[in-house]
């Protein structure tokens, strides 16, 4: 073999080289621009009917069943994205993991089963929805970290506990006694 086709050959070689750096370097971009977020939250029992508030009497609630869907809009969107089958654990808190960005976006995790018969309704609101936890999963707007904490959602039984005034009345008791927040 003479140097003129070593040097042909040596050159193409390099070119096959910078080439497959080329695909490596973008596909490491790519991926590195594939967001994976981590959405976190609670289900509970609201023992007094329609609170959603957690208090003294409230129970978490292991095996409920909870989704996040995605909406191309606020009102009657498209679902764009969605995961489903998210069972909380014997603490009720769950973890649903989900990829990619959904900065135009409406998400929200929202109840689907109770696990407990005695405590499985789904308290509307006023106007008749249904309570959800909306998170926002977009790395932009200064929201950085991969976990995103959704509120607490919960179920309720057929009827309001009787202690429930008793429990409240005490709550507010104890936040008179809470330390005046500075103003400055």
């Amino acid at each position: 073999m003479g140097i003129r086709p070593a040097i042909v050959l040596a050159g193409a070689l390099l070119l096959l080289s910078l080439a497959q750096l080329a695909i490596a370097i973008a596909n490491a971009n790519s991926d590195h621009k594939t967001h994976h977020f981590i959405v976190k939250g609670h289900v509970f029992c609201d023992y007094c009917r329609g609170a959603n508030v957690p208090n003294k009497m409230s129970k978490p609630m292991p095996r409920a069943e909870v989704k996040l869907e995605c909406k191309d809009s606020y009102e009657k969107g498209k679902v764009t994205y969605s995961v489903t089958d998210i069972i909380t654990d014997d603490d009720g808190k769950y973890e649903i993991p989900v990829e990619g960005d959904h900065k135009a976006e409406y998400c929200v995790v929202e109840l689907v089963k109770s696990s407990k018969p005695d405590c499985a309704d789904i308290v509307r609101d006023s106007w008749g929805r249904k309570p959800v936890a909306e998170v926002t999963l977009t790395d932009t707007d200064d929201l950085h970290p991969t976990n995103r904490i959704a509120s607490k959602l919960s179920f309720s039984p057929k009827e309001r506990s009787s202690q429930c005034g008793r429990v409240f009345r005490e709550s507010d008791e104890e936040d008179d006694y809470l330390p005046p927040v500075p103003t400055h």
